[in-house]
């Protein structure tokens, strides 16, 4: 699956202007994990899709790969304590925050997107209660407030600028039975979000294909994990078309790609308008 996740960036890199990585690269956030997921993401390519090792890489750039942190990608050990440092500390060419927030504004003709990633991992294990706390995030308001405030900046410098935000953790309703996963204060979020007229919210977490389309709410798209381990059907890339103009969203197209175990390589399977 990593082989054929950096042949598909290889071969289809061309067509997008940005990779983003929602969260979850490694299983945990030791010094071990998290540099085995920095190789894969960073390594160079010296054959096609492969590293000088013969292993897969994506060969990723910090001009077209933009992360963001996940639950694991924090965890201190494998009982989950939560604000594990390894991963600021290797992921400094794609991971530059300040106040826990970074963004990028990527210009086609006379738009401008700007991409505005927050973190919400835990930073302390009291922030959720037991067990719950492994799948939790928070939406911390000063997280929140810097995202409006660097939201706010761009939109002062490009008159068309179209926003949309990216967090590890989909803010968004849950079953009962997947209450261990929901964000807390996701209402905050959500709501500052249609107040600060942000397009889109893309997110992952829950190893699924998802798209929330609320009333009255800013859209969110919540990935598929591109690898994970308990199950081939939660696999997935997906390609996400935002068409602009004038600083307007004109209409937001998603192409979907899932992990075929027969075929041994992800394969497009729908093509839907989201907006």
């Amino acid at each position: 699956m990593a082989e054929a996740s950096a042949r598909f960036v290889l071969e289809e890199g061309e067509n997008f202007d940005l990779f983003v990585v929602s969260g979850d690269v490694a299983t945990i956030g030791t010094k071990e994990s998290i540099a085995a997921a920095f190789n894969f993401i960073d390594d160079k390519r010296v054959h096609e899709y492969l590293n000088s090792q013969w292993r897969p890489t994506l060969g990723a750039d910090e001009e077209r790969f933009f992360l963001v942190p996940g639950n694991h990608d924090r965890y201190r050990d494998i009982f989950g304590g939560t604000a594990s440092p390894e991963f600021d500390r290797a992921f400094t060419k794609y991971w530059r925050p300040t106040h826990g927030v970074q963004h990028r504004v990527i210009q086609d003709g006379d738009s401008h997107l700007a991409v505005v990633a927050g973190d919400f991992c835990l930073a302390t294990d009291d922030e959720a209660s037991g067990l719950n706390r492994l799948g939790r995030g928070k939406a911390h308001a000063e997280v929140v407030d810097e995202m409006i405030s660097r939201t706010a900046n761009l939109r002062g410098k490009y008159s068309d600028l179209i926003a949309i935000w990216v967090v590890h953790f989909p803010p968004i309703g849950l079953p009962w039975k997947e209450s261990p996963l929901v964000l807390i204060d996701a209402d905050y979020f959500r709501s500052q979000a249609k107040r600060y007229g942000v397009a889109l919210v893309l997110a992952g977490h829950l190893h699924r294909n998802q798209v929330d389309l609320s009333p009255n709410q800013t859209p969110v798209i919540c990935g598929g994990s591109m690898c994970v381990c308990e199950g081939t059907d939660h696999n997935w890339i997906h390609g996400i078309e935002i068409e602009c103009e004038g600083g307007e969203v004109r209409e937001v197209r998603k192409n979907d790609f899932v992990w075929n175990d027969n075929v041994g390589d992800f394969v497009g399977t729908s093509f839907s308008r989201i907006l």
